[in-house]
């Protein structure tokens, strides 16, 4: 909810959560993340992976990692 591996690491790292905590984080559904087919090398859904719908939060991080 506060960044803290997006203010850790030099790569480029994309927070979301249902309410924008800080600059970092950008407010969205996490079944639906503002991000581009196959464009991320690492998803991390760690406190969405309490929510209802787990089974969208996981194929909307398959749709955004690149394959392989």
């Amino acid at each position: 909810r506060d960044a803290k591996l997006a203010k850790s690491v030099e790569q480029a790292v994309y927070s979301f959560d249902l309410v924008a905590a800080n600059d970092y984080v950008t407010a969205c559904d996490m079944a639906h993340v503002p991000l581009e087919d196959s464009s991320v090398d690492v998803a991390v859904f760690c406190l969405s992976l309490m929510g209802t719908n787990l089974r969208d939060y996981l194929l909307e991080a398959n749709r955004v990692l690149k394959n392989g």
